[in-house]
C-alpha cells in the first residue's frame, strides 16, 4: 500500500526545494505567455545543429523554424530557474518485462525466510576477530543465542574499519556513534525475546550515495564532500528496521564512476597496490576484506559486479525495479540499480528479501514475490541423502567464447574500458580509472580492472600512452596464466554438470551487443540530466581537477548535444534490445568469466550474481550467472549450489601486510 503520510512528506520537500517565485509560476497563465529573446539562434546556429543531428533542411526550412528554437530557448530557462532536486524522477518509468508477461506477486520485503541453522555445538572462537569473515548465517546465530553482543560484533568490525582504512582507503564516514546506539538497540531486543531475523545485530556499510539523516553523503564528488541529506533512503529504513547496524558509508567513485574518489583510490584487499573497481568501490573491499557483515552497493552498468569480481566476493545485482532507489544518488533513472555485496550466496538472498519490494516512493518497483527456497540447491551431505543431482531441473548456458578466452586476469570478455584499464593497470599507471572511462565516454559501470597482464606482447599506460612489448619472460608468464583460467573454468562447466544440471555451450547473437553499444547515449544523457545544475554552475568541473580525476564533466557537457529524438529513438531500440533479449534468455542461468553480457543486461535489467571460481596468481577469478527478470531466487539458488560444491568460498584474502 502506498504510504500517504510519506508521500505527502516528500511532495512538501519538494516544493521547499523549488523557489517560490518560480513555483507559484508554474500554475500562472501570465508566465506562459512571457516574451521571449527571438535573437539568441541564427541561421548559422542551425546549419550547425543539423550536422549533429544529420539532417539537411533548406534556407526557408531553417526561417521558419529559428523562431520556434528561440521561444524554445526561453522554455528550457524557465525549466532551469525550477531548480528541481536532483532526486526528482522523470514522468516516464522504464519496466523490464514485457507486454502480456505474467508475474507473480505480491511481494513481502522482511517476511521470515528460510535459512542455514546452525548446528547447536557452534562456539564463539576465544579470539572474536576469527568470526570476521564468517557468514551471516553463522554470525546471525551467535546473536540468536547470545554468544556475543552485537555491541562486541560492532567494535570488533569498526576496529578493522580503522586498521585498515589506511591501507585500502574504503570508506568515507565511519558512523561509529550510530553504530553503537543501534547495537544497544539490538542487544536489548534480542535479550527481551524480540529477534528480527538474521540480520539483526550484523554490522553493515552503505555505498555512500545512500542518503543517511544527519551524517554526510558525499557521492564521492568534490562538489557534495559536505552534503548532509535530511532523511535515510529506502534501503537504509528497511535495513535498520531489520535490525541491522550501520558502521560506515564506504566510498565509491566519483558520482559512481571507477574506484577513484575526493579521498583517493580504494585498493584490493588481495592486492593493496591495485584499486578495488567500481563504482562500488569500498562494498566490494570492505566486504572481501572482512570488516564488515555484507554491504549495499549500486549498479548502472557494471558497479556491483565487477568490484565483486575484482575483490572476490559474491555481488548480486537484482532486477531492474526490484529494490526501491529512493535515496540513492541519481545517476540513470532507467538503469540504477541497488544490490548487496556479500561474503556467502545465501548471505546475499537473506539481504535481498529485505531491501526489494515497493515502498510507495520509487514507482519502477515491481509488486512482486521473491521464492527463496535455499534446500532446492543444497548440497555435500545433504545432496547425498536427499538427491545426487540438485541441480536436475535446470537448463544452464554457458558462453563459449568467455570460457575459452577468459583473460589473463580477473574479468574476460568485459568490454573495451575494463581491457583499456587492465593495460593502464599492468603498466602500473595510476589513473587506470581514467583510463577505462575514456574508453567507453560513460564511467558508470567504472570497472578499472585486476591488473591483468597483456598476452598481445605489449603494456599500455594511461590515455594511449606509448606501448612496450612485454618481454619473452612476461609473455610465457601471460600465457601460462591464460592456460590456467581456461583450465579453471573447464572445472567450472564440469561442477555444473556433475550436479545434474544440462549445460549446453552458446555464443552470444551478435545483435545483442550491436543494438546494446549504439545506446551508450541513454546513461550519459540522463546522467547529464541529473547533473546538468552543477554542469552549469561549473561546480563539476572540481570532478575533473580533484583527486578523482573523473571523465564525467566532459560526459555531461558531450550529452547537452544529443537531440531528444536521438534519446526517444534510442529508448525506443532499447525495447527492440528487449524483445532480442527474451529470445535468447531461454535459460535459467547463463555462465560467463567476466561480464560480456554486461552493455545488454544492464539496458534491458536482468539480474546477474558473480562469485569466485578460482584463485590464480594469488588473485581471485569471476563466475558470472546472468539470469531472467525478476528470477533472483533461482540464479541464487544456482550459485548456492555451486558455491556449496567448491571450495571457493571460504577463500578469502591473507591482508598480509596490509594493516
Amino acid at each position: 500500500m502506498r504510504d500517504k503520510g510519506h508521500v505527502s512528506k516528500s511532495r512538501r520537500r519538494f516544493l521547499q526545494a523549488v523557489p517560490v517565485a518560480v513555483a507559484g509560476a508554474v500554475t500562472s497563465t501570465a508566465w506562459a505567455q512571457q516574451s521571449t529573446d527571438t535573437g539568441s539562434v541564427t541561421a548559422d546556429t542551425v546549419r550547425a545543429a543539423e550536422a549533429i543531428d544529420g539532417v539537411k533542411f533548406t534556407s526557408a526550412e531553417e526561417t521558419a523554424a529559428i523562431r520556434g528554437i528561440n521561444n524554445n530557448l526561453a522554455a528550457y530557462q524557465r525549466v532551469r530557474d525550477m531548480k528541481i532536486p536532483q532526486d526528482v524522477e522523470p514522468a516516464h518509468i522504464f519496466k523490464p518485462w514485457l507486454p502480456g508477461t505474467v508475474q507473480k506477486g505480491p511481494a513481502m520485503p522482511g517476511a521470515p525466510i528460510r535459512y542455514t541453522r546452525q548446528p547447536a555445538t557452534l562456539i564463539r572462537p576465544a579470539n572474536l576477530e576469527d568470526v570476521a569473515f564468517w557468514p551471516v548465517t553463522k554470525l546471525a546465530a551467535l546473536l540468536q543465542r547470545r554468544m556475543v553482543s552485537s555491541v562486541e560484533l560492532t567494535r570488533m568490525y569498526v576496529a578493522r574499519l580503522k586498521r585498515y582504512q589506511p591501507a585500502l582507503n574504503f570508506y568515507v564516514t565511519l558512523t561509529e556513534e550510530l553504530a553503537l546506539k543501534q547495537a544497544v538497540d539490538a542487544d536489548r531486543a534480542i535479550a527481551a525475546g524480540k529477534y528480527k531475523g538474521p540480520l539483526h545485530g550484523i554490522p553493515w556499510g552503505a555505498k555512500d550515495l545512500f542518503a543517511t539523516k544527519g551524517i554526510k553523503t558525499t557521492w564521492g564528488g568534490e562538489p557534495y564532500v559536505d552534503q548532509i541529506i535530511d532523511y535515510d533512503a529506502t534501503i537504509v529504513e528497511r535495513l535498520r528496521d531489520a535490525g541491522a547496524v550501520l558502521v560506515a558509508k564506504l566510498a565509491l567513485g566519483a558520482l559512481a564512476q571507477g574506484d577513484r574518489w575526493f579521498g583517493g583510490q580504494t585498493k584490493n584487499p588481495w592486492d593493496g597496490t591495485q584499486g578495488s573497481s567500481g563504482s562500488s568501490a569500498g562494498p566490494g573491499s570492505a566486504t572481501a576484506a572482512g570488516c564488515v557483515g555484507f554491504a549495499i552497493g549500486t549498479e548502472t552498468r557494471g558497479s556491483i559486479l565487477s568490484p565483486a569480481m575484482v575483490n572476490g566476493c559474491v555481488g548480486l545485482r537484482p532486477t531492474y525495479g526490484r529494490v526501491s532507489r529512493y535515496g540513492a544518488m541519481a545517476l540513470s533513472t532507467t538503469m540504477d540499480k541497488v544490490g548487496p555485496l556479500c561474503r556467502y550466496v545465501e548471505d546475499a538472498a537473506i539481504v535481498l528479501n529485505v531491501i526489494y519490494g515497493p515502498d510507495g516512493r520509487d514507482e519502477s518497483v515491481a509488486n512482486l514475490a521473491l521464492e527463496w527456497r535455499p534446500e532446492a540447491s543444497t548440497v555435500g551431505s545433504g545432496m547425498v541423502r536427499r538427491a545426487l543431482w540438485p541441480l536436475s531441473n535446470y537448463k544452464i548456458a554457458y558462453i563459449l567464447s568467455s570460457f575459452s578466452n577468459p583473460g589473463s586476469r580477473g574479468g574476460g570478455g568485459r568490454g573495451a574500458a575494463a581491457a583499456a584499464a587492465d593495460e593502464a593497470a599492468a603498466a602500473g599507471a595510476a589513473g587506470a580509472a581514467g583510463a577505462a572511462a575514456a574508453a567507453t565516454g560513460a564511467g558508470a559501470a567504472g570497472a578499472t580492472g585486476a591488473g591483468a597482464v597483456s598476452t598481445t606482447g605489449r603494456r599500455g599506460g594511461r590515455g594511449g600512452a606509448p606501448l612496450t612489448p612485454l618481454t619473452p619472460e612476461q609473455q610465457a608468464a601471460a600465457e601460462q596464466q591464460l592456460q590456467a583460467a581456461r583450465e579453471a573454468y573447464a572445472d567450472v562447466r564440469d561442477v555444473f554438470t556433475k550436479l545434474g544440471a544440462k549445460v549446453v555451450p552458446i555464443d552470444v547473437p551478435p545483435e545483442l551487443n550491436q543494438i546494446a553499444g549504439a545506446l551508450n547515449l541513454i546513461l550519459n544523457v540522463e546522467a547529464s540530466a541529473s547533473f546538468d545544475a552543477a554542469t552549469r554552475s561549473g561546480e563539476v568541473d572540481a570532478l575533473a581537477t580533484g583527486t578523482s580525476r573523473s571523465s564525467w564533466p566532459n560526459t555531461f557537457r558531450e550529452a547537452r548535444f544529443v537531440p531528444a529524438v536521438e534519446y526517444i529513438q534510442a529508448m525506443r531500440a532499447r525495447t527492440v534490445l528487449q524483445h532480442h533479449m527474451d529470445a535468447f534468455m531461454q535459460y535459467d542461468a547463463i555462465l560467463s568469466a567476466g561480464d560480456p553480457l554486461s552493455s545488454v543486461s544492464n539496458l534491458t535489467g536482468h539480474p546477474a550474481i558473480a562469485v569466485k571460481c578460482a584463485i590464480l596468481g594469488g588473485h581471485p577469478r569471476p563466475l558470472v550467472l546472468t539470469g531472467r527478470l525478476y528470477e533472483e531466487a533461482t540464479l541464487c539458488r544456482i550459485a548456492l549450489a555451486y558455491e556449496q560444491a567448491t571450495e571457493w568460498k571460504d577463500r578469502h584474502p591473507s591482508l598480509a601486510g596490509l594493516g
